[in-house]
Protein backbone atom coordinates (compact mmCIF):
# COMPACT_ATOMS: atom_id res chain seq x y z
CA UNK A 1 0.00 0.00 0.00
CA UNK A 2 1.32 3.28 -0.71
CA UNK A 3 1.40 6.31 1.47
CA UNK A 4 2.23 10.01 0.18
CA UNK A 5 4.76 11.51 2.40
CA UNK A 6 5.49 14.75 0.22
CA UNK A 7 6.14 18.47 1.85
CA UNK A 8 6.43 21.53 -0.63
CA UNK A 9 8.13 23.79 1.58
CA UNK A 10 7.91 27.21 1.10
CA UNK A 11 10.87 28.82 3.03
CA UNK A 12 14.29 27.93 2.17
CA UNK A 13 17.65 29.25 2.73
CA UNK A 14 18.45 30.60 -0.62
CA UNK A 15 21.07 33.17 0.19
CA UNK A 16 23.31 30.11 0.25
CA UNK A 17 23.06 29.19 -3.07
CA UNK A 18 22.86 32.26 -4.57
CA UNK A 19 25.80 33.81 -6.19
CA UNK A 20 28.24 37.10 -4.53
CA UNK A 21 26.97 39.41 -6.27
CA UNK A 22 27.56 42.97 -5.44
CA UNK A 23 26.16 44.97 -8.71
CA UNK A 24 23.59 44.42 -11.00
CA UNK A 25 23.45 45.27 -14.63
CA UNK A 26 19.74 45.81 -16.10
CA UNK A 27 19.50 43.76 -18.99
CA UNK A 28 18.94 45.40 -22.27
CA UNK A 29 15.81 46.52 -23.81
CA UNK A 30 15.34 44.34 -26.69
CA UNK A 31 17.32 40.81 -24.51
CA UNK A 32 14.58 38.76 -23.18
CA UNK A 33 15.06 35.77 -20.80
CA UNK A 34 12.40 33.70 -19.66
CA UNK A 35 12.00 30.44 -17.87
CA UNK A 36 10.08 28.33 -15.69
CA UNK A 37 10.42 25.06 -13.55
CA UNK A 38 7.81 22.39 -13.18
CA UNK A 39 7.52 20.98 -10.08
CA UNK A 40 7.49 16.99 -9.93
CA UNK A 41 4.46 16.39 -6.92
CA UNK A 42 4.03 12.36 -6.69
CA UNK A 43 3.13 10.22 -4.53
CA UNK A 44 6.06 8.87 -2.56
CA UNK A 45 6.59 5.53 -1.10
CA UNK A 46 5.60 4.81 2.42
CA UNK A 47 8.80 5.34 4.90
CA UNK A 48 10.14 7.29 2.36
CA UNK A 49 10.00 11.55 2.75
CA UNK A 50 10.35 14.13 -0.71
CA UNK A 51 10.57 17.81 -0.06
CA UNK A 52 11.01 20.17 -2.98
CA UNK A 53 11.68 24.15 -3.09
CA UNK A 54 11.68 25.96 -5.78
CA UNK A 55 12.29 29.84 -6.47
CA UNK A 56 13.00 32.56 -8.07
CA UNK A 57 15.47 35.96 -8.02
CA UNK A 58 14.26 38.68 -10.41
CA UNK A 59 15.73 42.45 -9.65
CA UNK A 60 17.64 41.10 -6.96
CA UNK A 61 14.57 39.95 -4.65
CA UNK A 62 14.10 36.42 -4.35
CA UNK A 63 10.53 34.81 -3.90
CA UNK A 64 10.09 31.29 -2.90
CA UNK A 65 7.21 29.41 -4.44
CA UNK A 66 6.33 27.49 -8.28
CA UNK A 67 7.90 29.23 -10.84
CA UNK A 68 6.40 29.84 -14.07
CA UNK A 69 7.27 32.13 -17.25
CA UNK A 70 9.47 34.46 -14.64
CA UNK A 71 11.35 37.13 -16.69
CA UNK A 72 14.78 38.35 -15.32
CA UNK A 73 15.76 42.13 -15.53
CA UNK A 74 19.27 41.75 -14.17
CA UNK A 75 22.54 40.03 -14.37
CA UNK A 76 22.11 37.72 -11.07
CA UNK A 77 19.03 36.79 -11.74
CA UNK A 78 17.82 33.19 -12.17
CA UNK A 79 15.74 30.24 -10.86
CA UNK A 80 16.85 27.37 -8.51
CA UNK A 81 15.63 24.92 -5.94
CA UNK A 82 16.31 22.93 -3.21
CA UNK A 83 14.95 18.97 -3.09
CA UNK A 84 15.81 16.25 -0.81
CA UNK A 85 14.50 12.29 -0.20
CA UNK A 86 15.13 10.16 2.77
CA UNK A 87 13.87 6.88 3.97
CA UNK A 88 14.28 3.00 4.22
CA UNK A 89 11.39 1.86 2.20
CA UNK A 90 11.86 -1.27 0.26
CA UNK A 91 10.37 0.27 -3.03
CA UNK A 92 12.29 2.72 -5.22
CA UNK A 93 11.51 5.93 -5.77
CA UNK A 94 12.47 8.56 -8.54
CA UNK A 95 11.29 11.82 -8.69
CA UNK A 96 12.33 14.75 -10.77
CA UNK A 97 11.72 18.27 -11.82
CA UNK A 98 12.37 20.80 -15.26
CA UNK A 99 13.77 23.68 -15.77
CA UNK A 100 13.17 24.97 -19.21
CA UNK A 101 13.93 28.74 -20.30
CA UNK A 102 15.26 31.06 -23.34
CA UNK A 103 16.61 33.88 -24.41
CA UNK A 104 15.38 35.86 -27.66
CA UNK A 105 17.18 39.11 -28.91
CA UNK A 106 15.04 41.42 -31.21
CA UNK A 107 17.58 44.00 -31.75
CA UNK A 108 19.68 43.89 -34.83
CA UNK A 109 23.08 43.52 -32.46
CA UNK A 110 24.96 40.57 -31.58
CA UNK A 111 24.87 39.99 -27.65
CA UNK A 112 27.24 37.63 -26.04
CA UNK A 113 25.45 36.06 -23.07
CA UNK A 114 27.01 34.52 -19.96
CA UNK A 115 25.31 32.10 -17.74
CA UNK A 116 26.34 30.66 -14.35
CA UNK A 117 25.25 26.96 -12.57
CA UNK A 118 25.47 27.23 -8.93
CA UNK A 119 24.76 23.54 -7.15
CA UNK A 120 25.33 20.97 -4.44
CA UNK A 121 24.42 17.98 -3.80
CA UNK A 122 24.85 15.03 -2.14
CA UNK A 123 24.38 11.15 -1.89
CA UNK A 124 24.67 8.69 0.62
CA UNK A 125 23.30 4.96 1.50
CA UNK A 126 24.07 2.66 4.48
CA UNK A 127 27.26 1.27 4.78
CA UNK A 128 28.86 -2.29 5.56
CA UNK A 129 26.46 -5.27 4.86
CA UNK A 130 22.94 -2.93 4.69
CA UNK A 131 21.75 -2.56 0.98
CA UNK A 132 20.91 0.58 -0.08
CA UNK A 133 21.12 2.70 -3.08
CA UNK A 134 21.34 6.77 -3.20
CA UNK A 135 20.96 8.66 -6.48
CA UNK A 136 21.36 12.63 -6.93
CA UNK A 137 21.61 13.94 -10.60
CA UNK A 138 21.51 17.09 -11.90
CA UNK A 139 21.66 17.62 -15.78
CA UNK A 140 21.72 21.16 -17.92
CA UNK A 141 21.45 20.96 -21.94
CA UNK A 142 23.83 24.03 -22.94
CA UNK A 143 23.06 25.14 -26.33
CA UNK A 144 26.65 25.19 -28.50
CA UNK A 145 27.76 28.14 -30.41
CA UNK A 146 26.31 27.22 -33.73
CA UNK A 147 22.91 28.70 -33.37
CA UNK A 148 22.05 26.19 -30.81
CA UNK A 149 21.33 23.30 -33.18
CA UNK A 150 24.04 20.98 -31.27
CA UNK A 151 23.85 20.74 -27.39
CA UNK A 152 26.73 20.00 -24.59
CA UNK A 153 25.65 18.57 -21.27
CA UNK A 154 26.57 19.66 -17.92
CA UNK A 155 26.22 16.00 -16.08
CA UNK A 156 26.38 15.55 -12.48
CA UNK A 157 25.99 12.33 -10.45
CA UNK A 158 26.53 11.03 -6.94
CA UNK A 159 25.82 7.40 -6.82
CA UNK A 160 26.22 5.89 -3.41
CA UNK A 161 25.50 2.09 -3.28
CA UNK A 162 26.17 0.20 0.54
CA UNK A 163 27.12 -3.20 0.83
CA UNK A 164 30.33 -4.47 0.50
CA UNK A 165 29.56 -8.12 0.24
CA UNK A 166 28.00 -7.81 -2.82
CA UNK A 167 30.15 -5.82 -4.37
CA UNK A 168 32.81 -8.47 -4.40
CA UNK A 169 31.35 -9.95 -7.41
CA UNK A 170 29.25 -6.80 -8.53
CA UNK A 171 31.47 -3.95 -9.03
CA UNK A 172 29.01 -1.48 -10.16
CA UNK A 173 28.06 -1.34 -6.87
CA UNK A 174 30.66 1.12 -5.68
CA UNK A 175 30.28 4.61 -5.02
CA UNK A 176 30.46 6.36 -8.08
CA UNK A 177 30.88 10.48 -9.28
CA UNK A 178 29.97 11.43 -12.25
CA UNK A 179 29.97 7.89 -13.84
CA UNK A 180 33.52 6.70 -12.16
CA UNK A 181 33.73 4.44 -9.73
CA UNK A 182 35.73 5.77 -6.28
CA UNK A 183 36.51 2.43 -4.40
CA UNK A 184 33.98 3.28 -1.66
CA UNK A 185 30.51 1.67 -0.83
CA UNK A 186 27.88 3.51 0.80
CA UNK A 187 29.98 6.66 2.02
CA UNK A 188 28.86 10.31 1.76
CA UNK A 189 29.14 11.58 -1.09
CA UNK A 190 29.03 15.62 -2.44
CA UNK A 191 29.91 17.71 -4.72
CA UNK A 192 29.44 21.55 -4.68
CA UNK A 193 30.87 24.17 -7.32
CA UNK A 194 29.63 27.39 -9.99
CA UNK A 195 30.21 26.99 -13.56
CA UNK A 196 30.00 29.23 -16.64
CA UNK A 197 28.66 28.77 -19.73
CA UNK A 198 28.32 31.58 -22.79
CA UNK A 199 26.15 32.00 -25.94
CA UNK A 200 26.44 34.13 -28.85
CA UNK A 201 22.64 35.84 -29.71
CA UNK A 202 22.59 36.84 -32.81
CA UNK A 203 20.20 39.27 -33.87
CA UNK A 204 16.62 38.69 -33.88
CA UNK A 205 17.24 34.91 -32.81
CA UNK A 206 16.85 33.14 -29.89
CA UNK A 207 17.72 29.63 -28.31
CA UNK A 208 16.35 27.23 -25.62
CA UNK A 209 17.91 25.88 -22.56
CA UNK A 210 16.73 22.84 -20.39
CA UNK A 211 17.63 21.35 -17.26
CA UNK A 212 16.72 19.08 -14.82
CA UNK A 213 17.56 17.12 -10.98
CA UNK A 214 16.74 13.79 -10.25
CA UNK A 215 16.66 11.96 -6.89
CA UNK A 216 16.36 8.19 -6.58
CA UNK A 217 16.79 5.90 -3.30
CA UNK A 218 15.98 2.60 -2.16
CA UNK A 219 16.76 -0.03 0.78
CA UNK A 220 17.30 -3.38 0.02
CA UNK A 221 17.39 -4.62 3.46
CA UNK A 222 16.03 -4.36 6.69
CA UNK A 223 17.70 -1.56 8.72
CA UNK A 224 19.06 0.17 5.68
CA UNK A 225 18.24 3.67 4.64
CA UNK A 226 19.70 6.63 1.60
CA UNK A 227 19.66 10.07 1.51
CA UNK A 228 19.77 12.34 -0.98
CA UNK A 229 19.71 16.37 -1.14
CA UNK A 230 20.72 18.62 -4.14
CA UNK A 231 20.74 22.13 -4.90
CA UNK A 232 20.73 23.96 -8.50
CA UNK A 233 20.68 27.70 -9.24
CA UNK A 234 20.81 29.31 -12.89
CA UNK A 235 21.27 32.93 -13.54
CA UNK A 236 22.06 35.32 -15.49
CA UNK A 237 25.86 36.45 -14.92
CA UNK A 238 26.39 38.53 -17.70
CA UNK A 239 25.64 40.28 -21.11
CA UNK A 240 27.91 42.20 -23.89
CA UNK A 241 26.50 43.76 -26.68
CA UNK A 242 29.32 42.92 -29.52
CA UNK A 243 28.19 44.91 -32.14
CA UNK A 244 28.16 48.08 -30.15
CA UNK A 245 30.44 47.24 -27.18
CA UNK A 246 30.39 50.07 -24.21
CA UNK A 247 32.93 49.97 -21.36
CA UNK A 248 31.75 50.45 -18.39
CA UNK A 249 28.36 48.69 -18.25
CA UNK A 250 25.32 50.63 -18.55
CA UNK A 251 23.35 51.03 -15.66
CA UNK A 252 25.07 49.52 -12.47
CA UNK A 253 22.57 49.23 -9.98
CA UNK A 254 23.18 47.86 -6.43
CA UNK A 255 21.47 45.27 -5.24
CA UNK A 256 19.64 44.43 -1.59
CA UNK A 257 22.67 42.68 -0.44
CA UNK A 258 25.11 45.19 -0.91
CA UNK A 259 22.82 48.26 0.42
CA UNK A 260 22.85 45.77 3.09
CA UNK A 261 26.47 45.57 3.62
CA UNK A 262 26.87 49.16 3.28
CA UNK A 263 24.84 49.75 5.71
CA UNK A 264 26.35 47.52 7.99
CA UNK A 265 29.94 49.19 7.26
CA UNK A 266 28.61 52.56 8.14
CA UNK A 267 27.39 51.45 11.59
CA UNK A 268 30.53 49.35 12.41
CA UNK A 269 32.29 53.00 11.75
CA UNK A 270 29.49 54.96 13.31
CA UNK A 271 29.77 52.12 16.23
CA UNK A 272 33.94 52.67 16.73
CA UNK A 273 33.87 55.90 16.77
CA UNK A 274 31.87 56.40 19.96
CA UNK A 275 34.14 53.74 21.34
CA UNK A 276 37.12 55.97 20.28
CA UNK A 277 35.41 59.32 22.16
Amino acid sequence: MLNMKYILTTTIAITALSPAITMATMIDAGLSIVGSIAGNIETVHADNTYTESLYSTVGGVTTAGLVSSVSLTDTGDGWGHHASLSGDSSSTDTLFSLYDYSASNTTSDTYELTFGITYDHTADADADDLDARAISRLDAGIPSIDGGTTKEYLDLELESESGDDYAATHPTWQDRVNSVYVGTNGATLNEAATTYYTIELLAGTSMNFEAEYVLSGRAFDGGASFFVDNNMFIFLDSFENTSNPTDPEPNPVPEPASLMLLFLGLLGLTMQRKINR
